[in-house]
């Protein structure tokens, strides 16, 4: 993971990625979760898919029932 400065808050010397593989923005970590909670990149604006968005929500308790 590169490092370097964020490009949405100007924070020097922090791990950058993408947040999502809809834009290739690189920022940190924490503005990385802000869009992804936003589903659009506070950058560049893209709008995030639906599918990276809601990759990391939480299952239901009926879902993680093992069934029989």
């Amino acid at each position: 993971m590169p490092t370097g400065t964020c490009v949405a808050c100007q924070c020097p010397n922090v791990r950058l990625a993408s947040a999502t593989t809809d834009c290739a923005c690189l920022v940190c970590e924490r503005c990385a979760i802000q869009f992804m909670e936003a589903g659009v990149c506070g950058v560049c604006e893209t709008p995030f898919s639906a599918d990276e968005v809601d990759g990391d929500e939480d299952v239901d308790a009926e879902d993680a029932e093992e069934r029989p």
